[in-house]
């Protein structure tokens, strides 16, 4: 064995990385690599409607089910707005190319027709290759891909979600609430918004089943952003319908900011730190901004319908006491 060899095996050995095949230098996780080849040369095969957020999630749904084999392809990914999110960086240290060139955000995947081994052992190539087949046959039939493969592939992918409460925001109200979302050749319009009674009662379902499913063990720095976000959206169904949509879509970019940082594997610690310089610095800030105007606006409208009276702050000092006293209970009872 050469020198050279012996130092990429000692290099790889405190890596951490898989291999490190002295053909192939650039190439930290060629185990990764190869899985992304062979899953973009089979997407070729049933035509050219295979698109990056398609790889993405079958990518995913591939190292999920390869990992039950006891074969692990270290994919770098977090969970952000629609699902699982490749991070590119990490992806480019690890195998040596860009994420871009293999799935570019517009357009086709890269076209691939040989596929190097990588010095990988030939049992981890066959598993590799058999997984990535009966991905495949889960959306497509005749050789070409079935109609809802998209969907096919979100709801898989959403059935590994750390959370409950991703599948009733991103998944449910979320879309829900943009599909109302007034266009006009591409362009927003300023019609009002009004959902009808069956939309709102909708509305309030998702409402109520994110309370009961919020991870206050999972995500608890934002616990009382969500509940102040929560009683601004109830307040938007009882004032301003026209709200509820951008304070949905604020709520989201503030809440996938955190849940990337939390929930993903195999990053660079700097890309984390990053993320996280990025949601203290801008995202947070940010968005407590917004939320204030949004909810003071709403506020004043509702204020201006419904001007307390005697009956209204009187009600509200009651309230006050029996927060008062069921705090004083709970930090009396150690809760």
């Amino acid at each position: 064995m050469s020198n050279g060899q012996k130092l990429i095996n000692f290099l790889s050995a405190c890596s951490g990385n898989i291999i490190i095949s002295g053909r192939y230098p650039l190439v930290k996780n060629p185990i990764l690599k190869y899985t992304v080849m062979r899953i973009i040369k089979t997407a070729n095969n049933y035509g050219p409607y295979f698109y990056h957020y398609h790889f993405y999630k079958l990518l995913f749904n591939t190292y999920t089910e390869l990992k039950k084999k006891d074969i692990d392809i270290r994919l770098p990914y977090s969970w952000y707005y629609f699902g699982n999110l490749i991070e590119p960086q990490t992806f480019g240290d690890m195998t040596g190319a860009s994420l871009g060139y293999y799935a570019p955000d517009k357009g086709n995947l890269q076209k691939i027709i040989d596929i190097p081994h990588f010095d990988i052992a030939s049992d981890i190539l066959k598993t590799i290759d058999y997984t990535v087949l009966d991905q495949f046959s889960e959306i497509t039939e005749n050789n070409h891909y079935k109609k809802e493969y998209g969907q096919i592939l979100l709801k898989k992918t959403y059935s590994k979600a750390p959370f409950e409460f991703q599948r009733l925001f991103n998944r449910g109200l979320f879309p829900f609430v943009n599909n109302f979302k007034p266009q006009t050749g591409g362009q927003s319009t300023l019609t009002p918004l009004i959902f009808d009674d069956s939309d709102i009662r909708k509305i309030n379902d998702y409402l109520d089943l994110l309370i009961v499913n919020y991870p206050k063990e999972g995500l608890p720095e934002i616990y009382d952003n969500y509940l102040e976000w929560d009683d601004t959206v109830r307040l938007a169904i009882t004032n301003d319908h026209s709200q509820i949509i951008p304070l949905t879509g604020e709520f989201c970019k503030f809440y996938c900011g955190l849940l990337r940082i939390k929930e993903n594997e195999n990053i660079l610690p700097e890309v984390i730190q990053r993320w996280t310089d990025e949601f203290y610095v801008k995202i947070y800030p940010e968005y407590l901004e917004n939320i204030e105007k949004m909810r003071m606006k709403l506020l004043d409208s509702h204020f201006s319908a419904h001007p307390a009276g005697d009956k209204t702050k009187e009600v509200v000092d009651k309230i006050m006491v029996l927060a008062r006293d069921l705090s004083i209970e709970e930090r009396t009872n150690g809760v």
